[in-house]
């Protein structure tokens, strides 16, 4: 019964490790020569195979693994 325990108790501390890692990255996308924002810009995480698209300031937000 105590291995049981100790087993099932060491999976969900696992698990909520594994879980826990999902993070947001934020930032803003901005022309190298004026520092203007650009919108519309695509901003892609490779690893997580996420994407979205900077808004009209050029800010944007995604989530990652």
């Amino acid at each position: 019964m105590k291995n049981m325990l100790l087993t099932v108790s060491l999976w969900c501390v696992g698990l909520s490790i594994a879980i826990a890692q999902n993070r947001s990255v934020t930032g803003s996308v901005r022309d190298a020569t004026d520092r203007s924002p650009i919108s519309g810009a695509t901003v892609n995480a490779i690893k997580s195979q996420r994407t979205t698209a900077s808004g009209m300031d050029g800010s944007f937000s995604i989530d990652v693994a």
